[in-house]
């Protein structure tokens, strides 16, 4: 159900490439609609991705052997969307202010033919050519496109000009250029239909017949038994799967389950290149933001800052994960983890990557085979 309401999500987004210039005569406006009251239907299915967030909730208890993280399930929920909402809204605005886009002329006048048969210049002209005329013959000091810019000038951006016959008796407007209508068409199909995909990518793992059985009451699916948190099981919650089986991996076939347990300086040196790299993802965010300043106040607000706040953004949020995951690393190296409390932590996570646990010590050697990993 779920895929069904996706693919039809990004194909009615597609389909939306497919509407052309409006002539004034509202044709392509009248077109979408339909196409629009398809994408409101198939958008109007997004309830169903609580039903789903609940079944992962239950599911990750069922894992876990009973452990329930419902509200950091639900934060993740309502904090990931926020990531886009900025570049969903700043790179569009931007691009169209790059590309020249045009404001509908200030002065809306009417373009029937009794307006201009006094002038000599509009015999014979159609009624888009009429308004053309009428603007680029635009007197010195009169505003008839924009207070910033003269109509002359919206024609050396490849604007034009076009009577909207289905408005009342029609008036002139403007005709965007190429560059603009094409950032549209993309902002508003193709883009939005990829991104859709993209989010459907994870459903494909999605496991429903897991799922299903625990619904059923089915057998469990198997999980390690769970170990009572160690005192430094919170410390090791900020750690990968992976950069624990490395630290075990690397222990020798001796070590005992209560000897102190170092992280590889492998996984060491990413974190700190990590904090590097969004700490000078921060820095161009802000020198960006600065340098957009002062175009800020242009007519339509073609500056780059937004963009800068975009870099900034990130290289904060990323810089907070890091360096958290930094200081959890010290506090490991410094107060030292046992070897017991790093499988434990482990083979806790197995269940969620669909791997096999690694075997504990036994209670009379207490040994990690170096078989076992």
């Amino acid at each position: 159900m779920h895929m069904s309401r996706i693919s039809s999500i990004s194909i009615v987004f597609a389909s939306l490439l497919g509407l052309g210039r409006d002539s004034g005569d509202g044709v392509q406006t009248i077109i979408g609609f339909p196409l629009f009251f398809l994408l409101g239907f198939a958008t109007g299915g997004s309830f169903l991705l609580q039903s789903m967030m609940a079944d992962v909730i239950d599911y990750d208890d069922y894992l876990s052997g009973g452990l329930r993280h419902e509200a950091t399930y639900m934060m993740a929920i309502e904090f990931m969307p926020k990531f886009m909402n900025i570049p969903g809204e700043v790179i569009p605005m931007w691009l169209l202010a790059r590309y020249n886009y045009a404001r509908p002329p200030l002065d809306k006048v009417a373009c029937v033919a009794s307006n201009y048969t006094n002038n000599s210049a509009y015999t014979g002209l159609s009624l888009d050519d009429m308004c053309g005329a009428y603007y680029r013959a635009e007197p010195v000091g009169q505003a008839l496109c924009s207070t910033s810019k003269r109509c002359s000038d919206l024609v050396l951006d490849g604007v034009g000009f076009v009577c909207n016959t289905a408005v009342n008796d029609g008036t002139c407007s403007v005709v965007q250029n190429n560059e603009v209508f094409w950032t549209l068409r993309l902002f508003f199909s193709i883009i939005p239909a990829l991104f859709v995909v993209a989010g459907a990518v994870p459903l494909w793992w999605y496991p429903n017949d897991d799922i299903s059985s625990m619904r059923n009451n089915g057998p469990r699916a198997p999980t390690t038994e769970v170990s009572e948190a160690g005192p430094n099981s919170g410390i090791l919650a900020y750690f990968w799967p992976s950069e624990l089986h490395a630290t075990i991996a690397s222990l020798p076939p001796q070590a005992e389950a209560e000897t102190a347990c170092k992280l590889t300086s492998n996984i060491m040196n990413k974190l700190l290149l990590k904090v590097v790299a969004y700490l000078l993802l921060l820095g161009a965010g802000i020198a960006i933001v600065i340098l957009g300043l002062n175009d800020l106040g242009n007519d339509l607000g073609d500056s780059v800052s937004p963009l800068g706040l975009i870099f900034a953004g990130f290289g904060l949020v990323g810089l907070w994960w890091s360096g958290s995951r930094v200081r959890a690393a010290l506090h490991w190296q410094r107060c030292g983890v046992t070897c017991r409390e790093v499988v434990n932590q482990y083979n806790r996570l197995c269940p969620f990557i669909a791997v096999s646990p690694i075997n504990r010590w036994t209670s009379t050697s207490e040994v990690l085979p170096g078989t076992s990993i």
